[in-house]
């Protein structure tokens, strides 16, 4: 008999002691047909073709599926009615125990329970319950009913923490729920209505109306509202409180920004700035702009244009494999507008919370900043919209990373026309680097027991000092003292002075000059 599940063995459910629990106790009732020994009770290791694991993620139910027999049963065979009869007979015995430990009738019955209502008028509401010590990102919404608003959690005895959300209601935090076995927990939930906001405006880029999307935010556990904008004009409704939106065009940058919406109505007017490619990648050519580590590779799966690329052109990509591509050439992000974004279309296929999709950025090639992350499953191409100010007055190599555990693999990932736009910067067609003198973050920072410190040289002023510097404003170590060609450069401090004796613990400084620049950093050594 198998109940929901542990994936290969070592990547459990978060009610596995629950669903364990009650399979043991079924098993334990049902005698095998020789009358020798009760059933074995196994968690489900497997994640294709399971109705036991899918019922559990899509509606929250413990499913047992009970290998009720031996070949004796199949159809062909044409069983005698006395060994159905028994089979059915043996079988029930564990079907009651399920029926009493719903009812909470001599059995275990830890069970969490109770009404979710609208605190002003009482009636029921719909709304999602998490339990925060058996929750997973991959759980359909468990969700109160809609004609008494009550909701059911099973669970093993204990203390939680429930949640319980609801688009235009305050969210409810209740903690310290104790379940037992003896009795159920009734905890009844009246939620708070939030005053209805109508918002209306314009979108223009030029001063002209143009067709827009409008991504509205509704908090971490509510899902967002797409809003179309035809021709300029749009009215939504929404509720009271703090929003962010996103509004985007084509050929356009994208806006965002957080709105505190107050109660009634709200005029919003979106002046989008025409776009400049700074960067633009399809792949309808090649992969001849990126460095390639993996199987990624050029497929006709795309949204845009004819190709796109995927991470597993075979199908599905390796356990314990990561797979990058990387811009070959960094990107001249100097004298780029702070509104620069990256924007691409993906979709993706990877084990939840084990396996994930990064975009990631490097100064120097080497060291690499996470962007953004996606696990799980998005089975449509969506289109992403990532802000980075930080990159402005930098060359940035960008970097897309598929990682995988050692167990379990799945589909991959699908990415398609990458763009880096703004306002104002080189554009793509002209986007010859041509180095401004800079001093970058170091990196790691803080450190031990070296650090990689980042520095870009113009071709004007080639000779540079980079000098490190104590607390007190003592030198302590002179790392670079001669000229340089233009261009990106590093170098590594491994903590130690002059004369090689290693520093203590400490907030330090390095400073750089040449003939037109000057710029002190703070970094900090911990031993």
């Amino acid at each position: 008999m198998y109940y929901p599940f542990n994936w290969a063995g070592v990547k459990p459910s978060p009610d596995l002691g629950l669903s364990q629990t009650i399979g043991e106790s079924v098993a334990s009732l049902i005698m095998n047909q020789a009358n020798s020994a009760p059933y074995a009770p196994y968690a489900a290791s497997g994640r294709k073709g399971n109705a036991h694991d899918w019922f559990y993620k899509a509606h929250g139910t413990i499913q047992l599926l009970i290998e009720c027999g031996t070949e004796n049963l199949q159809p062909n065979n044409d069983p005698p009615l006395y060994l159905v009869d028994d089979t059915c007979e043996r079988c029930s015995i564990g079907a009651y125990w399920l029926l009493d430990r719903a009812l909470g009738y001599n059995a275990p019955g830890a069970m969490l329970t109770g009404h979710i209502t609208d605190t002003n008028s009482g009636e029921p509401l719909v709304a999602e319950i998490i339990i925060e010590e058996a929750d997973a990102s991959y759980f359909d919404p468990r969700t109160s009913d809609e004609l008494y608003g009550r909701y059911w959690r099973p669970l093993l005895a204990g203390t939680y923490t429930m949640r319980v959300v609801k688009k235009g209601y305050e969210e409810q935090l209740v903690e310290n729920i104790t379940v037992n076995n003896s009795v159920w927990k009734v905890e009844d939930v009246q939620l708070t209505p939030i005053s209805e906001v109508i918002v209306s405006g314009t979108v223009n880029s030029n001063g002209s109306p143009v067709d827009a999307t409008i991504i509205v935010g509704n908090g971490e556990y509510v899902s967002v509202d797409t809003i179309e904008v035809v021709n300029g004009d749009f009215t939504f409704s929404n509720f009271e409180g703090e929003h962010q939106l996103i509004v985007f065009a084509e050929d356009c940058v994208p806006s965002t920004t957080i709105i505190d919406f107050p109660a009634g109505t709200y005029d919003l007017d979106t002046e989008l700035s025409e776009a400049v490619e700074v960067f633009a990648e399809n792949w309808e050519d090649s992969l001849s702009n990126w460095t390639i580590a993996g199987d990624w590779a050029i497929t006709d799966n795309s949204i845009i244009g004819d190709y796109a690329v995927t991470d597993s052109p075979d199908e599905f990509y390796e356990d314990g494999s990561t797979a990058t591509l990387t811009t070959v050439n960094p990107i001249n992000m100097n004298s780029v507008s702070n509104d620069v974004c990256i924007t691409f279309w993906h979709k993706y296929y990877v084990e939840h919370d084990y396996d994930y999709c990064i975009i990631e950025y490097s100064f120097d090639g080497s060291n690499w900043t996470e962007l953004a992350q996606f696990s799980g499953v998005s089975d449509d191409w969506i289109q992403e919209f990532i802000f980075v100010p930080e990159l402005v007055d930098h060359y940035v190599y960008l970097r897309f990373r598929l990682t995988a555990d050692n167990v379990l693999n799945d589909p991959g990932w699908w990415i398609d026309d990458v763009k880096v736009i703004a306002s104002t910067g080189a554009s793509a067609n002209n986007n010859i680097p041509v180095y401004k003198s800079a001093l970058h973050d170091n990196y790691p920072n803080p450190f031990n027991p070296e650090t990689t410190i980042s520095f870009s040289v113009a071709p004007t002023s080639s000779f540079v000092t980079l000098d490190i510097y104590n607390i007190r404003g003592q030198m302590v170590r002179t790392l670079i003292n001669t000229t340089l060609t233009s261009g990106f450069h590093t170098v590594v401090w491994d903590g130690k002075s002059d004369v090689g004796r290693s520093v203590a613990s400490g907030i330090y400084f390095y400073k750089m000059q040449n003939a037109d620049y000057t710029k002190t950093r703070k970094m900090i050594l911990l031993k």
